[in-house]
């Protein structure tokens, strides 16, 4: 938790396959904007670059130009922050998971 309150981006560069990322959701939770490869399960725990920044598995060229980007822009950086702690809040909290796991174990949400 210590580095994500001194982090200014979050960059998780992976060329996959993996499972979801646990670290990117926690830096998103942490409001922390977050620039990562667009393989599948990044693509579905950033709302298709909706709340974080994305670039093309293994392009190390447009990996530079994002992260130039969001070192340069205060306010694109804020965007993301906001809007990565927004999705984490909305889809990945216990209040949210809730409703869904009630309804799969038919419990009546």
């Amino acid at each position: 938790e210590p580095f994500y309150k001194l982090a200014d981006i979050f960059v998780h560069p992976t060329l996959g396959p993996e499972g979801s990322s646990l670290v990117t959701l926690e830096a998103m939770s942490h409001g922390v904007p977050c620039l990562i490869s667009d393989i599948t399960v990044n693509r579905e725990i950033g709302a298709n670059g909706e709340c974080v920044l994305m670039f093309g598995r293994g392009c190390v060229d447009e990996l530079k130009s994002q992260l130039r980007r969001l070192v340069e822009d205060r306010d694109l950086r804020q965007r993301y922050a906001t809007a990565g702690l927004s999705h984490v809040k909305n889809r990945y909290s216990a209040s949210a998971a809730l409703t869904p796991y009630l309804r799969v174990f038919d419990l009546n949400a």
